[in-house]
């Protein structure tokens, strides 16, 4: 019986959709360019898997909880307003929305077990959708 219409233009990150080039690994290493290289990745439609090997004595364990903080900034933003909910996640008991109220949070607060199932959620309409392409645009299996 309503209709919202939302008029604004917001840019996003741009890019590919997050999982239409495959999957990877990111070696997270305590600094500033693993994430960054991470971003880069999901821009191009890569799945990013993150790891993190600790070598005690020889890796410090600021470096650890650097690391457990840094992997809070990957998350699915759709609209960027907020508006559509995709980005949703419960940071410290309370719903957060990572495109509005991030995308930065405590990443010891984060409830990931609930973000990583809303980020499955879609997940086997996305692969339908992804096949559909290939078969529209005569893309066999493998080739992208």
């Amino acid at each position: 019986e309503m209709v919202y219409v939302h008029s604004d233009r917001i840019k996003g990150a741009g890019g590919m959709p997050v999982g239409t080039n495959g999957k990877a690994l990111l070696m997270l290493s305590g600094g500033i360019d693993s994430p960054v290289a991470g971003y880069m990745m999901a821009k191009r439609g890569m799945r990013a898997d993150a790891i993190y090997f600790h070598a005690y004595p020889y890796t410090s364990e600021l470096a650890l909880e650097k690391v457990k903080t840094l992997a809070s900034l990957n998350t699915i933003m759709i609209d960027g307003t907020g508006m559509c909910g995709g980005c949703r996640v419960s940071v410290g008991g309370r719903t957060q929305f990572v495109c509005v109220d991030g995308p930065e949070f405590d990443a010891h607060e984060v409830d990931w077990d609930n973000m990583m199932t809303r980020q499955r959620t879609y997940s086997d309409y996305e692969r339908e959708a992804h096949h559909r392409c290939h078969l529209e645009t005569g893309i066999k299996e493998g080739e992208a």
